[in-house]
C-alpha cells in the first residue's frame, strides 16, 4: 500500500503541472489574440470617430477624397517604434479625454 502511494504522487504532480502549463498557454494565446484585435481595431478610421472631439473631423475626412486613405497612413509613422509611440499617445489622448 505504501508503494503505490509514492507511485500515485509523481503522476499526481506531473498532472497538475500539465494543468497549470494547459491553463497558462490558453490564457497567454488568449492576452495575445485579444491585444492582436485590439490594436487592429484601434488602428481603424472609424475608431477615430468615436471619440466626441473628433467626429467632425471624421466626417470631413469621410467625404472628402482622402476617404481612400486610412488615417493611419498619415499620422503613424513606419517602424514599430512610431507605431508603439503613436498607440501610447493614443491611449494617453483616450483617457485623458474621457475621465
Amino acid at each position: 500500500m505504501y508503494e503505490q502511494k509514492e507511485q500515485l504522487a509523481p503522476n499526481r504532480s506531473r498532472r497538475n503541472l500539465f494543468k497549470i502549463l494547459t491553463i497558462s498557454l490558453f490564457f497567454i494565446v488568449l492576452f495575445f489574440s485579444l491585444s492582436a484585435v485590439g490594436v487592429e481595431t484601434t488602428s481603424s478610421s472609424k475608431f477615430c470617430s468615436t471619440c466626441h472631439e473628433m467626429k467632425p473631423e471624421y466626417y470631413t475626412w469621410k467625404a472628402s477624397t482622402h476617404s481612400e486613405v486610412e488615417c493611419k497612413n498619415c499620422y503613424i509613422g513606419s517602424g514599430v517604434k512610431d507605431y508603439a509611440k503613436a498607440k501610447a499617445n493614443g491611449k494617453m489622448s483616450l483617457l485623458l479625454n474621457n475621465f
